[in-house]
């Protein structure tokens, strides 16, 4: 896996913008096997332009928790297709707790620290 610096900050890589989302995949009643089937034989079946950067499982194996990184939450869409049938899916942007309450203060003069 590769490092993330400053979580959630838009990057400019190959004249493109990326950012962070949390993805919340949901297996549908009894796919939580076929997933798994189905990620060995065809792999992660992404779109250009978008990164896988990590993943973790809730402990009873019904949810999956996918941080990636693209330009927008729509090019996410034709990897979220390609699983539609056996997940639901839960896409949130994010940014690091530092990046959120800088863009706070910034923007309304709160300061945390003070």
């Amino acid at each position: 896996m590769r490092a993330v610096r400053g979580l959630g900050t838009p990057r400019r890589n190959a004249q493109v913008y990326h950012m962070l989302f949390m993805v919340v995949e949901r297996f549908k009643d009894g796919s939580t096997r076929l997933v798994g089937e189905r990620f060995k034989r065809e792999g992660r079946m992404l779109p250009e332009r978008v990164s896988y950067v990590g993943s973790w499982m809730d402990a009873a194996g019904n949810r999956c928790f996918q941080l990636m990184e693209a330009p927008s939450a729509e090019a996410l869409t034709p990897w979220t297709r390609r699983w539609d049938d056996l997940v639901d899916f839960e896409i949130m942007p994010i940014v690091s707790g530092a990046e959120f309450w800088a863009s706070l203060s910034r923007s309304t003069g709160f300061d945390l620290l003070s």
